[in-house]
């Protein structure tokens, strides 16, 4: 089976549709389901995962908040230069 390549032209080229499995569609609601916020504790209940570990460690890079807190941590762990009150390096303020 084929699409069209561009939706200006529907009979111009066309391209195979890719095979969707059935394995990417539950990955897919699983997807959807975190990111339209419904708890882990449901999502591996609807997915009949084992654990709750086991959702989190497939998809909890879909978390919200889980790449922020990441920066975050990562962020704190640069040191930085004392403030400066007037917001002007040492070398701006000669006179």
């Amino acid at each position: 089976m084929t699409v069209p390549v561009g939706p200006q032209k529907p009979q111009g080229a066309q391209k195979p549709l890719r095979r969707v499995r059935l394995h990417d569609l539950r990955h897919g609601t699983a997807s959807l389901m975190i990111a339209a916020g419904v708890d882990v504790a449901v999502v591996s209940k609807v997915l009949r995962h084992s654990t709750i570990k086991l959702t989190v460690d497939t998809y909890g890079h879909l978390l919200p908040g889980v790449g922020e807190a990441a920066a975050e941590q990562r962020a704190g762990m640069i040191p930085r230069a004392a403030s400066r009150t007037n917001g002007h390096s040492p070398a701006t303020n000669r006179t």
